[in-house]
């Protein structure tokens, strides 16, 4: 009888287990996929730039609960997504039925059909996370997604003479998710090599010119007078930010970029 009893026991911790395991991940309102967006068909490349994915709501769709990512395009182009224990799947709004996009109970060997039917190859561990290589360029991340293509991507999404390729994710309180490193030397989300040398400043009426050596996703520019004073400050996107003030004399200008900060002295006259 005590034996029965340690044996019943055992088989509830073990059947607990199995539910907290299966219960279905949710992507968190707020999360954003930062890309890489460029066309590989025309060189130079055309419409190199930042492209965001953004998880902007949850819906219910046939008694099943989706997050919505949208890819700030068109309504068209929403994703919804959803989890079923290991299983990542979209709804798809035009066809109205759901698709697998990956289990992730795959295994080396298994054979997939995910834009090409290919086998997984290899699996390890990113920054934590586990991840699946196929044989074909493909690559998916433990509760990120694909890394090579917009984060859900399937056979069935129309076919674009761009290329999104996903260089980090980020949730809504700013915390890093996952970060593709194989890419951040060639185009940056912040810009990690902030320094002196590569922000110049063009003096005008009433303000003054602050120009980044490269595109950063934010940036803050703020300029203070001789006494510390504030008198002018700007939230930035894109490369250039320009500071409106009628102050004169020296003043001292603060870049924060990619959790860096660089101090400059200028001259406005």
């Amino acid at each position: 009888m005590k034996a029965l009893k340690y044996f019943i026991f055992f088989l509830l911790i073990a059947t607990s287990s199995e539910i907290v395991f299966a219960q279905n991940y949710e992507i968190p309102i707020g999360r954003r996929y930062i890309m890489r967006r460029y066309n590989p068909f025309v060189y130079p490349l055309y419409g190199d730039k930042i492209h965001y994915y953004d998880a902007i709501a949850d819906t219910t769709i046939n008694g099943n609960k989706y997050t919505v990512i949208s890819p700030g395009i068109c309504y068209d182009d929403l994703s919804y997504i959803r989890w079923d224990g290991t299983k990542c799947i979209r709804y798809l709004q035009r066809l109205q039925r759901d698709s697998l996009v990956f289990d992730e109970a795959w295994e080396i060997g298994d054979t997939i059909k995910h834009h090409i039917e290919q086998t997984i190859v290899e699996t390890g561990y990113l920054q934590g996370r586990k991840y699946w290589k196929g044989l074909v360029g493909f690559t998916w991340v433990q509760g990120v997604g694909e890394i090579p293509r917009p984060p859900f991507y399937i056979e069935f999404d129309l076919g674009s003479s761009f290329a999104d390729v996903l260089i980090c994710c980020i949730e809504a309180n700013g915390d890093t998710l996952f970060v593709n490193r194989n890419i951040l030397h060639l185009i940056q989300t912040d810009i990690n090599n902030l320094s002196a040398d590569n922000i110049s400043i063009t003096p005008t009426d009433g303000g003054c010119l602050v120009t980044l050596g490269s595109d950063a996703v934010e940036w803050t520019a703020t300029l203070h007078n001789s006494n510390g004073v504030t008198v002018a400050q700007q939230q930035c996107s894109g490369s250039e930010a320009f500071l409106s003030t009628d102050s004169k004399g020296t003043h001292i200008l603060v870049v924060k970029a990619g959790g860096r900060v660089v101090k400059k002295k200028i001259m406005l006259r």
